[in-house]
């Protein structure tokens, strides 16, 4: 009988037995494999062991990614341990051949008729997926150690690669930090620096930086960047240079704060929104710029849409009218303070103030349209001061 007509009994037989068979496989590991008798949760690896290899005896296309991602971890954890990554593989094949033996024995007392060729099936079928779990972890133990192999430049390397990565383990965080002497923060930010930018040598950050000047898209992580004072120093040693601080995130998502710090540096660079001086700046302090920036077309359009009112003013009313509004929506239409942000008498501000009011009317307050006119009068006024300043440089 082919093995697509025994799935039914075997899948009655992984459920009920699965427990059975991982005790025994257990019980033989302790027994045969002494290093591996004091790991913690033995027990609750082998049957989790036991279960996936028995769902992918019946279906082949499991693919076990949580099984496998444990793999990788204890196999990073028997590194951390200094055992040989031997005892982990002679494990995961002594439990496949504990398996193959007790369901061959099942079988034989179904009465069903088990032919030498079938017995093969099924023995390929578990060793097959045995080998993909064996190879999980000798990648998790390969990295692990080859942390170990490196200077502690080198380990510091390929810490910060293996942070950067998308979605690592913090078992192998853990093990790797250990490795190149660096506390595991529980949050980080990563700073995208502009490529060209001035690198070793006329940077001075805190040692608990991890500097990557040497990688394609420059970068440091800030560990903990939040505790008092931490920012300050960063924002010091940066001044005046193109950097972006991402956002805070878990330490095993610094990969999203380092693409949005990148995403948001090339943007900016892009528009020349920045003057020298206000480097570094930080993403989230960027949001409306990034979200304007996604569909830059339609911004425009809508633009011409909301802001219609001002077309039958001149151009040059319309950019004070423009710049504004913006001014009064970003100080809760407090004339004096939106007079100071632009450096016109208040009595100027009230004067456009009711002019917006005429054009407008009622709508120029209405709560459902405050977030959008702020997204599109920023989006303009910001492209307008960009122009402006690369007409005043190409002088």
């Amino acid at each position: 009988m082919e093995i697509a007509l025994q799935n039914e009994i075997l899948d009655r037989m992984a459920r009920p037995d699965a427990l059975e068979v991982a005790a025994e496989a257990t019980a033989r590991i302790r027994q045969e494999i002494p290093p591996l008798r004091r790991v913690r949760s033995l027990d609750g690896l082998v049957e989790r062991l036991v279960r996936h290899l028995l769902d992918a005896l019946v279906d082949p296309e499991c693919t076990g990614d949580d099984i496998l991602a444990l793999a990788r971890d204890t196999g990073v954890r028997t590194a951390a341990r200094g055992q040989h990554s031997g005892e982990l593989l002679a494990a995961v094949r002594l439990i496949a051949g504990t398996i193959v033996v007790r369901l061959t024995e099942y079988l034989d007392q179904q009465d069903v008729c088990v032919g030498a060729g079938t017995v093969g099936k099924i023995a390929q079928a578990v060793y097959a997926a045995a080998d993909r779990v064996a190879e999980a972890a000798v990648t998790g133990y390969v990295r692990s150690r080859s942390y170990a192999s490196d200077g502690p430049e080198g380990r510091r390397r390929r810490l910060l690669s293996l942070l950067l990565s998308d979605s690592p383990r913090r078992s192998e965080l853990e093990v790797a930090a250990r490795s190149a002497g660096w506390q595991l923060p529980r949050r980080v930010a990563v700073v995208a620096l502009r490529h060209g930018a001035p690198v070793q040598g006329r940077l001075r950050f805190p040692p608990e930086a991890l500097i990557g000047l040497q990688m394609e898209r420059r970068c440091l992580v800030i560990p903990e960047p939040d505790a008092p004072g931490r920012r300050h120093r960063y924002e010091t040693a940066l001044r005046g240079r193109p950097a972006v601080i991402g956002p805070t995130v878990e330490v095993t998502d610094a990969a999203t704060s380092r693409r949005w710090a990148a995403r948001t540096l090339e943007l900016l660079h892009g528009d020349r929104a920045v003057a020298d001086g206000d480097w570094p700046v930080r993403a989230v302090d960027m949001l409306p710029r990034l979200m304007t920036s996604w569909s830059a077309d339609l911004v425009d359009l809508a633009a011409d849409e909301r802001l219609a009112p001002l077309v039958a003013t001149r151009p040059s009313l319309r950019e004070e009218l423009e710049a504004t509004l913006l001014a009064l929506q970003e100080c809760h239409f407090k004339a004096d303070r939106a007079a100071a942000r632009l450096h016109v008498h208040p009595q100027t501000v009230r004067y456009r103030l009711r002019k917006l009011e005429g054009l407008f009317g009622p709508g120029l307050y209405e709560p459902g349209n405050q977030l959008e006119l702020h997204l599109l009068l920023y989006a303009r006024c910001s492209r307008r001061r960009a122009r402006r300043r690369d007409r005043i440089e190409a002088r």
